[in-house]
């Protein structure tokens, strides 16, 4: 299984992760869901997986935006990198506007 990391804006892929300790890609029905995966912390990994780049896996649908990105020692001294996020679906919750007000009539007499 591969992680296949895009950039933020052009969605365009920029490399693949395929040595990985764990991950995990937690689908929801009803909310946005999430992932977190720990890598090992190299020169490629730190230049690649930067907050807001774009994670996909072969063969899923799921899109998942990377949050944080944190540096960390394992037990046995290790060195990871461990990168979490949202699903895509996730930045809509970001861009609504929940509470919209209909004001109908003249400006001035709706602003007072």
């Amino acid at each position: 299984m591969e992680l296949i990391i895009r950039n933020e804006n052009t969605l365009q892929p920029m490399g693949l992760i395929d040595d990985y300790y764990s991950i995990i890609w937690n689908v929801k029905y009803f909310t946005a869901g999430d992932f977190s995966f720990s890598v090992p912390m190299n020169a490629h990994n730190i230049e690649l997986l930067q907050k807001n780049r774009f994670v996909t896996r072969n063969g899923l649908k799921e899109i998942g935006v990377i949050d944080t990105v944190s540096k960390q020692r394992t037990a046995e001294g290790q060195k990871i990198l461990t990168v979490s996020g949202l699903f895509a679906n996730g930045l809509l919750a970001r861009r609504i506007i929940w509470n919209a007000t209909l004001l109908n009539g003249r400006v001035p007499v709706q602003v007072r």
